[in-house]
């Protein structure tokens, strides 16, 4: 009888079998929706440089005058940008329209008509070409100091109509979201992970709402890369993946803005160079990146003060990456004052020597795959540029960690290479 049921248990059961299929086939079926999110979002992008003003504002009327006139240019990209975020929000017209505050011009502000917005939320999952979103009739912009929509004259229902006009008073931007995450890590709250995590999807649900136009002008796009890249600490993969998506977005931007701008003789070919050597330092990599570079080759004749760029720089650009650009080390280094120097707090709880690591209860460097290889330790690494450029020349058969203060206390961290060889990325 014992051995029937030891026997028994030896098979997988049945209803686990099934669980883990259905969670294997439940993260396939979320892989294969954020995928298609990407490629929405990066088509989205390009339809919209792409796109010119008669395809965008196709209704001539009062309304759409007055709509045009009260956007930021270029006024069809800002079109473009509100009818993209009220689809991919499904007609959430609140929601839609406090992600594109940034498009208008100063003291005006988003209106939208309540009573036909209920009925549209109720036609979710119908197809985007069966709803004709109508501005002035759907939504309008008006001046803060009103507080009415322009309204028809021959319209009976005019008091009625007032009362059905709703004003978006939440603004949400790229700046605020980083400056929510800034705090949140200066503040160490205990739950960090979990709200860092939900700040970074924030972040991209937002560049994906709002087409990036929030952090266009001029190198706001690389400086908001480079800053996020520095100043936010990934801690697991989920996060990783959250930060990969959004460098991908602004490397796309970055490439978009660059080539939207090649026709303009106002260009400058410092500025140009230093959207890309900001993205390089940002460690965005990829086919966006070589967009960037084919985009800053082609736009940089002809730009302002083109005759002061070497010819090497010119001749070597669609080569450029982190190692070979001396430049994007330079604006590492430049941004390293943001980062946690060592205090009086952090010599108080640092460790003494390295047999204090070896006692520690989780000692770090026994999760390397051979601990009896050689060791190459970085302390007070900062960025860790210098150690991924050890771990990347270092001959096969060596460990690389590196220790570098965080909070109050010293804290060590280690990364693997596949080889051997121990590299923090």
């Amino acid at each position: 009888m014992f051995e029937a049921a030891k026997h028994k248990s030896s098979f997988p059961d049945h209803s686990e079998c099934e669980n883990d299929f259905q969670q294997q086939q439940e993260h396939q079926h979320q892989q294969h929706q954020q995928q298609h999110r990407e490629e929405v979002f990066h088509e989205a992008l390009s339809d919209m440089y792409q796109i010119t003003p008669w395809e965008v504002t196709t209704i001539e009327s009062y309304e759409m005058d007055c709509i045009l006139k009260s956007l930021k240019t270029p006024a069809h990209h800002a079109l473009y940008t509100i009818h993209h975020a009220l689809r991919q929000c499904d007609y959430d017209f609140e929601l839609a329209l406090s992600h594109c505050q940034h498009l208008l011009k100063v003291n005006h502000c988003f209106i939208y008509n309540t009573s036909i917005c209920i009925d549209m939320t109720a036609t979710k999952g119908t197809s985007e070409k069966s709803i004709d979103l109508q501005p002035g009739v759907h939504y309008n912009i008006i001046q803060r100091q009103k507080h009415v929509p322009p309204i028809n004259n021959n319209n009976n229902n005019m008091n009625n109509m007032k009362n059905e006009w709703k004003i978006v008073k939440k603004s949400i931007s790229t700046k605020k979201i980083i400056n929510s995450i800034q705090n949140l890590i200066s503040n160490n709250n205990q739950q960090k992970t979990e709200t860092k995590t939900h700040l970074l999807q924030k972040l991209y649900f937002h560049l994906w709402i709002s087409l990036g136009t929030d952090v266009r002008d001029g190198t706001s796009t690389a400086d908001h890369a480079l800053l996020l890249s520095i100043l936010i600490p990934i801690t697991n993969q989920n996060e990783c993946q959250i930060m990969n998506q959004i460098m991908d977005a602004f490397t796309h931007i970055a490439a978009l803005e660059i080539q939207r701008r090649q026709t303009k003789p106002s260009r400058r070919s410092t500025e140009i160079l230093t959207m890309v050597e900001k993205i390089i330092a940002a460690g965005c990599t990829g086919p966006y990146l070589n967009k960037v570079l084919h985009a800053a080759k082609e736009s940089l004749p002809g730009s302002q003060y083109f005759e002061y760029i070497s010819k090497d720089i010119f001749d070597n650009l669609l080569d450029l990456n982190l190692w070979s650009c001396h430049r994007s080390l330079l604006w590492l280094w430049r941004k390293g004052h943001v980062f946690h120097k060592v205090s009086k707090i952090d010599r108080d709880f640092a460790l003494s020597s390295v047999d204090d690591i070896l006692a520690m209860d989780n000692n770090p460097l026994l999760k390397f795959d051979d601990p009896s290889l050689p060791l190459v330790v970085d302390v007070g690494c900062g960025l860790g540029v210098t150690l991924i450029g050890l771990a990347a020349a270092a001959e096969e058969g060596k460990n690389v960690t590196f220790l570098h203060p965080k909070g109050g206390g010293g804290e060590e961290e280690e990364g693997n290479e596949d080889e051997n060889e121990n590299e923090v990325e």
